[in-house]
């Protein structure tokens, strides 16, 4: 057959199809129909209704993550100003700050610590002494543009208030100086943030949707910080139709947190549903009419069959040249009940499938969203643990001890930081501190109140050194007390043992705040308790505490052993206690091995004694033997 028959007899069965009026054809067409009007319902109705339910979550989510950072942030300011406050009251910052004719002499030691701490927090821009409305000293070397007419200083309290600087990004904390509990009229203390390094610390992980962004803003909307390449940035005139916006402002700050999610993130699902939507719809419409071919033909069989019967008959028998139908209600109510059951499955499938995805979806998301945040806080737990081990001087390190003496030590946090802490220093040519501590919690609360600790006490041997006082174990003890017990919101508290060694005499003098007795070696053979007095009060308990120094002598070749009560405490599988007696037991067995090999040993008696048990406590020791002998002559 031909091209131009092929196309004539196409064009001959099209105009036959749309002239039909048969069963068959109006239930192919009503079918098609049908299935299609309720696809395009249900997919509208469908994905407006996710749209709505999706953007009601993540406003809810977004609104719970600016509420989230607003806190976190507010906390991360609590803390400056706590050291605003610390060093408000610092006599170094105060030896500056009251005499400026000898304020160089002071300088180099407060710039030399400033700098220290500010490698420490990146987000410190500059710390400023003001005297007067003069600049006093500047820990950027520079001249600085901040004047006291920009900032706002603080009130009759002297505490810490904040102004944003919004042109310079930055935001600055001002404190009056504080001498003996005494504001110090017209001179202060300003801290100056870095808000961009604040931005990046707190926020740079954050993501609200896959655009999203959490920004520092001003309390009228206006951003510290510079927007990413793709992140959306409030623009002047936009409205919520382009952006999904939730603003908390930071209470005492004038800072705000702006969490920005395009609203593109959120309808992206929902036109991806539609699109799956629509294949299935699709392919439902194409199994029905397909189905509905094959049954009309089988289902109207019987009358088409009776049809031409009845005209044969006709006209036959009656002389009937046709026969007018009689409409019939069996056949085609039976043929519209098996329609509508196929049209309600296929509703009910689509829904299901719709059902599904949208669940699938909420699984994979919040399980990404879970992964995510158990890495950012492994990663920090790791940081912190790097961090704190940083802190405790390293026995393998000889530089710091002098050739009298021979140090091992060890530290193992229960958990991945901890609040046992030791240090070890000389505070003069001839006197060597050694303390062991252990803090009331674990974690990183305890960690960061360890932190604290050691960094006071080095400061209160070295201010009792410059105001020419003999350090004392006692009034060191009471110093850090007293700065300890300030302001301890969190009512934690240390117990130490804090000591200073004469290395030419061997005259060990020692204060003990709430904590385990060191035990003696002596060389000549057998053990003893330093001290069977009872302890003094635990630091930062109470702030008017008093404290007593013990002194003992120390023989060529005796040793001294700190412990912490992790290592008393520590348990087994059964629950039974390692005991202070199973340490002696341990250390007689030992009684004349050097300083590395008695810590090896009760490391390994404890090991084998908690054996499976999980370590409930952090384990802090410290072996310290001395010789005069090896006393190098001056």
């Amino acid at each position: 057959m031909s091209a131009p028959a092929k196309t004539s007899r196409r064009l001959r069965v099209l105009r036959r199809f749309g002239r039909d009026r048969s069963i068959a054809t109006r239930l192919i067409v009503g079918t098609a129909v049908v299935l299609l009007l309720v696809v395009f319902v249900l997919t509208t109705v469908i994905a407006r209704g996710a749209t709505r339910l999706l953007e009601a979550q993540t406003e809810s989510q977004l609104t719970q993550l600016v509420d989230q950072s607003a806190r976190a942030l507010g906390d991360f300011l609590d803390s400056r100003r706590a050291t605003l406050d610390l060093w408000a009251s610092d006599s170094l910052m105060l030896s500056v700050v009251r005499d400026p004719a000898l304020s160089a002499v002071f300088l180099p030691g407060l710039s030399g610590y400033l700098r220290r701490y500010a490698r420490r927090e990146a987000w410190i821009d500059d710390v400023i002494i003001f005297r007067g409305e003069q600049v006093q000293y500047a820990l950027s070397g520079e001249a600085t543009e901040i004047t006291l007419k920009r900032l706002v200083l603080p009130g009759p309290d002297g505490e810490a208030v904040p102004t944003v600087l919004t042109g310079a990004r930055r935001l600055a904390l001002t404190r009056t100086a504080i001498d003996q509990g005494q504001p110090m009229v017209g001179q202060f203390i300003a801290l100056v943030l870095d808000v961009s390094a604040i931005n990046a610390h707190l926020f740079s992980d954050i993501r609200p949707s896959e655009h999203g962004v959490l920004m520092l803003t001003d309390t009228i909307g206006e951003p510290l910080v510079p927007c990413a390449a793709k992140a959306p940035c409030p623009a002047p005139g936009q409205t919520s139709a382009d952006l999904l916006t939730v603003k908390r402002d930071v209470a005492g700050t004038g800072l705000a947190i702006v969490g920005l999610a395009p609203r593109d993130d959120i309808a992206a699902p929902v036109r991806e549903m539609v699109m799956l939507s629509a294949g299935f719809g699709l392919v439902a419409i194409l199994f029905g009419t397909l189905l509905t071919v094959v049954v009309s033909r089988i289902l109207t069989a019987p009358i088409r069959k009776l049809t031409q019967d009845a005209r044969r008959s006709a006209r036959t028998h009656l002389r009937e040249p046709a026969l007018s139908p009689s409409p019939r209600g069996d056949e085609v109510g039976e043929l519209a009940d098996v329609l509508k059951r196929l049209d309600e499955t296929t509703t009910k499938l689509t829904e299901t499938n719709q059902v599904l995805e949208g669940r699938n979806q909420e699984i994979d998301s919040a399980r990404k969203s879970l992964s995510a945040n158990l890495r950012r806080l492994e990663r920090e737990l790791e940081a912190a643990r790097q961090l704190q081990m940083s802190m405790v001087p390293d026995p393998q390190n000889t530089d710091a001890i002098p050739p009298v003496l021979a140090i091992e030590a060890a530290i193992e946090p229960a958990r991945e930081v901890g609040g046992d802490l030791y240090d070890y220093f000389l505070a003069g040519p001839s006197t060597f501190c050694v303390f062991v501590g252990d803090v009331s919690d674990k974690g990183t609360p305890s960690a960061l109140f360890m932190a604290r600790t050691i960094s006071l006490i080095r400061f209160a041997v070295e201010d009792l050194s410059r105001e020419g006082m003999v350090p004392d174990p006692a009034a060191v003890l009471s110093r850090v007390n007293a700065a300890l017990s300030h302001g301890n919101a969190t009512r934690m508290f240390v117990t130490m043992v804090f000591g200073m060694l004469h290395l030419p005499s061997g005259r060990f003098s020692y204060a003990n705040a709430g904590h385990p007795t060191p035990i003696v070696l002596h060389a000549e053979g057998g053990l003893a308790m330093a001290d069977e007095e009872r302890p003094d009060m635990p630091l930062g308990v109470r702030a008017n505490a008093a404290f007593v120094t013990r002194t003992r002598g120390l023989a060529d070749g005796d040793r001294l052993f700190f412990y912490t009560d992790g290592v008393t405490e520590a348990q087994d599988e059964a629950g039974r206690f390692f005991t202070r007696k199973g340490l002696m037991d341990v250390l007689g067995d030992h009684a004349h091995s050097n300083p590395d090999t008695l810590v090896r040993a009760v490391r390994s008696a404890l090991s084998g004694f908690v054996a499976r048990a999980e370590q409930g406590d952090d384990i802090t020791m410290l072996a310290l033997a001395y010789d005069s002998k090896r006393l190098t002559p001056s």
